[in-house]
């Protein structure tokens, strides 16, 4: 019974029998299977060298900005901030006390809501008799 030939390429075949596990170097620069190319990532000719590539440390740091510039900054829109949630919805960010976050939860189990929605329902009572005119924008 005559022995068939397999599909593929045997990798013990080569000079490196372990060269397939380098991920594929050989074919991303263009080299011909079999040729083995030097370790370490693949230069580019576009990109300095390591050796000539400054670090962070030795780079002028930007100019600092004031912790509060006096406005409050709107997100530009379809930024991350409403990422994955409904329209109308977005996140936000607030200090509490940890007393007063672990009543919210308290509620929340209880009433077997989430935690947003209780939140959601306090906020919209403590807003419900307020008649606040908006923040005006300066552009």
């Amino acid at each position: 019974m005559a022995t068939k030939r397999r599909m593929g390429s045997d990798p013990f075949q080569k000079k490196d029998p372990l060269g397939w596990i380098a991920g594929g170097q050989a074919e991303e620069a263009g080299q011909a299977e079999g040729v083995l190319s030097p370790p370490g990532p693949p230069s580019n000719p576009e990109r300095p060298s390591k050796a000539s590539n400054p670090s962070k440390h030795d780079l002028p740091t930007p100019p600092s900005r004031p912790n509060n510039p006096g406005i409050p900054s709107k997100p530009p829109r379809g930024s991350t901030t409403s990422k994955g949630l409904r329209p109308g919805w977005t996140r936000a960010t607030f200090i509490v006390r940890e007393e007063t976050v672990q009543q919210l939860k308290a509620v929340a189990y209880w009433d077997r809501k989430e935690l947003k929605r209780v939140v959601e329902e306090a906020f919209a009572q403590y807003l419900a008799d307020k008649d606040m005119p908006p923040i005006p924008v300066d552009e």
